[in-house]
């Protein structure tokens, strides 16, 4: 009967938290035509009193005058990254959405202006991972910044704004936010969208090395049957081969301008490759980069690996990103064998174990028993796979759609890890329209092409 009564209480509490959300009024400095609110919500939905969270929504209205009732939520990548950021700057498929539909974009618990649980230093130091927490545990419970915890702010974000359903877009990390939302409250989603489709079992990451080196192969591929790239750069996979021999042997050192100099080691050349990978743009300036670096010429790939530091320093929430990988992956991986997976590959495993290592700093998380097991929904699921995407390749859609009667996977040949342009807008926004992938004409994916590839500086 007490725990009856507990209960009761805490439903009232949260209900009350909810009442309390501020109404939408302009932003501060959010992009023109937006509105901007708070949503209070708890840190611990399982004690009756403690700390209070305002999430940060954002929402940009529809242009049509009479939008279609159900906004699009969109759901952010990292883990850590801010949904909020995405608003300023809306890629073509949410772009598209935006005539017929209101977007809202929430700040995850500990990303952005949601409590971010943001650190200086890297969350691959033991010693700043250590620092991070003790500053951190002064303000946050960082047991209590799962994704399991997200997709309940999630509704309460829906309930708030008045939405009976909703419709998702989640990206990267994020669809792996949309398939937790669909297991808790698949009667509140109309329909889904996820682009670079992740499954919700830790599995990925123990494969970080084998995707990458992948996107690197069809990228080596697709220059060697490339007339202008194969006669520019003829011999490109032997001199690739040879410059990774190279930096494992001794790193070098680049001065990038005047005041900075950056060692370029086998680990941050791989790591700034690999970002590099995420793009089908990026991806055509990356054959003259590794040819340049092989003649001698490392700034390039220097001087990339500084602007990408610079802006993963800026953009990420380590706290948030370490309170969700030690969790929810880093207790089902078996060091051995992610060094196993990661032998013969470009890109290696000493950057998971690292992470790893960084766990056993870091409080985990009580899981609900189904975290790790696949999402089956009958709700309306579009999944968009880039052919080239370093790090969520196409069969882990395949993995994602196996489990789900209404989803189509549609894999565009020449995206990698966010397919957009005019393609990927107007398929989503003919399955958002009709709610379903049926007469879908994905021929446009199919036929993609390759951005040129760049031959000279």
């Amino acid at each position: 009967m007490r725990r009856a009564h507990r209960l009761v209480l805490v439903s009232a509490l949260l209900s009350l938290g909810t009442a309390r959300a501020d109404p939408f009024g302009p932003c501060a400095d959010g992009p023109p035509g937006a509105g901007c609110r708070v949503v209070r919500v708890p840190e611990d939905r399982t004690v009756a009193a403690g700390r209070w969270l305002d999430l940060y929504v954002v929402r940009l209205p529809a242009q049509d005058p009479q939008p279609e009732t159900e906004p699009v939520f969109y759901l952010a990548g990292g883990p850590g990254e801010a949904a909020s950021e995405m608003a300023a700057d809306l890629p073509e498929p949410l772009a598209v959405l935006r005539r017929r539909h209101d977007l809202v974009f929430v700040d995850q618990r500990g990303t952005g202006r949601s409590h971010p649980l943001s650190c200086p230093g890297s969350e691959l130091s033991l010693a700043d991972v250590r620092a991070c927490r003790a500053t951190l545990e002064t303000t946050a419970d960082l047991r209590r910044y799962t994704t399991w915890d997200a997709v309940e702010d999630l509704d309460a974000v829906r309930q708030a704004m008045g939405y009976r359903a909703i419709n998702l877009v989640g990206a990267s990390y994020g669809t792996e936010v949309a398939q937790a939302y669909l297991r808790r409250h698949a009667d509140h989603v109309r329909a889904a969208v996820l682009i670079g489709a992740l499954p919700l079992v830790p599995d990925p990451l123990l494969f970080d090395g084998r995707d990458a080196q992948r996107a690197l192969h069809l990228l080596l591929q697709d220059c060697a049957v490339d007339a202008a790239c194969a006669a520019a750069f003829p011999n490109l996979a032997a001199e690739t081969d040879e410059l990774f021999h190279r930096l494992r042997e001794k790193p070098v050192r680049v001065t990038v301008d005047e005041s900075q100099e950056i060692v370029l080691d086998l680990e941050t050349f791989a790591g700034t490759l690999r970002t590099r990978l995420y793009s089908a743009k990026a991806q055509s300036r990356v054959p003259l980069a590794l040819h340049q670096a092989y003649a001698g010429n490392y700034l390039p790939m220097a001087r990339a690996a500084v602007t990408i530091g610079s802006r993963q320093n800026r953009n990420a929430s380590q706290g948030m990103f370490l309170s969700v990988l030690c969790s929810e992956t880093a207790p089902f991986l078996d060091p051995a064998a992610v060094e196993r997976l990661g032998e013969g590959t470009f890109f290696g495993a000493a950057r998971t174990l690292a992470w790893l290592r960084a766990c056993r700093e870091w409080p985990p998380a009580d899981l609900p028993p189904d975290a790790t097991s696949p999402i089956r929904a009958t709700v309306p699921v579009l999944i968009l796979s880039g052919r080239l995407d370093p790090v969520t390749p196409p069969y882990w859609g395949e993995q994602v759609a196996a489990f789900l009667p209404n989803a189509r996977l549609v894999i565009f040949a020449a995206s990698s890890h966010f397919p957009d342009g005019p393609c990927a807008a107007a398929l989503t926004a003919q399955f958002l329209e009709k709610s379903s992938t049926a007469g879908l004409d994905v021929r446009c994916a199919e036929m993609e092409t390759r951005p040129p590839f760049v031959l000279m500086p």
